[in-house]
């Protein structure tokens, strides 16, 4: 698990127009559409419309995140356990 020092991971949402995230470490990728973020417990998914980041410090893990939010996601890792098409070639 990520979880660091004693970080925690909080969401808040006000009116599904601004977000703000705690215990975020990295954001990874964004859109307007689309943000990934690694947190303290693993990646997150902001799904929305015209969302915009308004705000990120890597010293406190604080995001900040306008437009219209449609849903917040925790991503599970995908495991490396061999299961690709290279492993199925090789049986």
């Amino acid at each position: 698990m990520l979880q660091e020092n004693g970080t925690n991971q909080n969401i808040i949402i006000n009116q599904r127009q601004r977000a703000h995230l705690d215990g975020i470490v990295e954001v990874e990728s964004f859109t307007e559409s689309e943000i990934v973020a690694l947190s303290c417990l693993g990646k997150i998914l902001i799904e929305g419309e015209e969302m915009h980041i308004d705000a990120f410090s890597t010293e406190t893990g604080g995001l900040e995140i306008h437009g219209r939010i449609n849903g917040v996601f925790y991503m599970e890792e995908k495991s490396s356990t061999g299961k690709g098409l290279f492993s199925k070639l090789i049986r």
